[in-house]
């Protein structure tokens, strides 16, 4: 999906949505460079806990090879969707 040797812009938007006390519908929506949407739905079972807390993101790459690598630039984290289907029309005029 994405070649490597080019640099691409990745946003990820997540949403919940509890269906009751042991399961749970996350979905997920990735862009890719800004105009490529994907969707999934992920389905959780499973005891389902919500405590405030910090939200933790852990990402990396273990391996005795370079093919394949990626860098990660920047990221940003934010609590709502910053990149819609609305704003991404709004950017493209």
């Amino acid at each position: 999906m994405l070649p490597s040797g080019q640099w691409h812009h990745l946003a990820l938007n997540f949403k919940d949505t509890v269906l009751n006390k042991h399961s749970a519908v996350v979905q997920v929506v990735l862009w890719v460079d800004g105009w490529r949407e994907i969707n999934a739905q992920l389905p959780f079972d499973g005891l389902l806990v919500r405590k405030p807390g910090t939200t933790c993101i852990l990402l990396g790459q273990l391996g005795s090879s370079t093919i394949g690598a990626w860098y990660l630039g920047n990221l940003m984290v934010f609590r709502c969707p910053v990149f819609t289907k609305e704003k991404h029309c709004i950017w493209q005029v």
